[in-house]
């Protein structure tokens, strides 16, 4: 497996948005203001019109250190924080805001709960097809039958796994597992995207074992 790209990185955490600002001591654009300096974010709401943490409260491009921050956005029940680089590092930035919200405005935040979301884009000489032998001979039949009609050569293979759970579980499920072909990328080109909803580490090692499995 060779990486190619992490797409997201993302952290969510539940947290309310009156717990930034307990006591209320600071107008809504003090507050964002103390986040552009800290992370000197490219793009803040400037106006309070722009203010909506029904729809998400959005700050874009900043940095912490040598973490590259994607984008916050800010909801009145929870907080999301995306990096390119890892979870680990959209955790860390996660951490830094709790701790300007105690330094600034006296808050004990520890949020409700905590999940991921990662993507990533990967090569891979693997074939989905390994995964049972019913799966060459479906797309052998599909590659003769429709290449005929069409008069065109096509060849199909299994192009995508996926897990996921049972979405009438819950209000807000989790991101489902996939692994799958990129779309309009050549096949010979051995190229996938895959998401979970998982720490960036542990999807890594999710894919290597399931590369090594099919080999």
């Amino acid at each position: 497996m060779e990486l190619i790209s992490i797409t997201q990185a993302r952290v969510v955490a539940l947290i309310q948005v009156q717990q930034w600002d307990p006591l209320g001591k600071a107008l809504t654009l003090e507050a964002l203001a103390k986040l552009g300096n800290r992370y000197i974010f490219t793009k803040t709401p400037t106006r309070l019109e722009e203010i909506d943490f029904q729809k998400g409260l959005e700050l874009q491009e900043g940095r912490l250190g040598e973490i590259r921050i994607d984008r916050i956005i800010i909801y009145m029940n929870g907080i999301v924080i995306d990096t390119r680089s890892s979870t680990d590092d959209s955790e860390k930035v996660l951490e830094d805001i709790i701790a300007l919200a105690h330094e600034a405005f006296g808050a004990v935040i520890r949020p409700a709960r905590q999940t991921f979301a990662s993507q990533l884009m990967f090569r891979s000489d693997m074939h989905l097809a390994a995964l049972n032998p019913v799966l060459p001979k479906i797309a052998n039949l599909l590659t003769q039958r429709t290449s005929a009609d069409m008069k065109h050569p096509f060849t199909f293979e299994p192009t995508a796994v996926l897990f996921n759970v049972d979405t009438a579980q819950a209000k807000t499920p989790p991101p489902m597992l996939s692994i799958e072909r990129r779309v309009d990328v050549p096949f010979d080109e051995n190229t996938y995207f895959s998401q979970a909803p998982l720490p960036t580490a542990e999807h890594i090692e999710i894919l290597k074992a399931f590369e090594a499995a099919l080999r």
